[in-house]
């Protein structure tokens, strides 16, 4: 019978191990753990601070007063948006100061005025937002909203939108293709 030694002379019963080499090995592991775990800790505390919602102040007024420039102390009464705004008014001179966009007459009647399908963002989900204009006002909106409190988004597609009213009314915005 042959006998077959595959370890190497060093590791040979009876040789001695260096204890210089396990000690560097092992601070170094310990090193590696530490960055990584601080690394983890960071991620953490970043995504927690990103899923965070923002509080909305209902008065944009006391912001400005609180401002510390002078043209935030004389403009008391300018109101801040906070984004993302899902009802914009378009006009921007004519309704510096409004508090609620106005419903323009072609929101009830489609055939008295405009609404305008301007863009849609498609995910094939839940995620899926329309853009409509309907007026001086633009609406981002989501399956379920409403549309200048008349018009129910019923279902968004790549490129149309269904709106339902009330008595069994249906309407279809398409894009334009512009």
């Amino acid at each position: 019978m042959y006998k077959v030694n595959l370890l190497p002379d060093e590791l040979q019963k009876g040789a001695l191990v260096d204890l210089g080499r396990i000690k560097k090995l092992a601070a170094v592991v310990v090193i590696g753990l530490v960055v990584i775990g601080g690394f983890g800790f960071y991620l953490v505390k970043d995504y927690s601070r990103l899923t965070q919602q923002a509080q909305v102040s209902p008065d944009p007024a006391p912001v400005a007063a609180e401002s510390g420039t002078a043209a935030g102390k004389e403009d008391a009464k300018k109101a801040h948006h906070v984004l993302p705004e899902t009802t914009r008014v378009i006009d921007k001179e004519e309704a510096e100061f409004q508090t609620e966009p106005q419903q323009p007459d072609g929101v009830t009647d489609p055939f008295v005025g405009p609404m305008v399908l301007t863009g849609v963002v498609y995910s094939g989900g839940d995620g899926d937002l329309a853009i409509i204009e309907a007026g001086k006002t633009a609406y981002v909106v989501n399956q379920g909203d409403t549309v200048a409190g008349v018009w129910t988004v019923a279902q968004i597609g790549r490129d149309a939108v269904v709106l339902e009213g009330s008595e069994e009314r249906k309407m279809r915005l398409e894009l334009t293709g512009r």
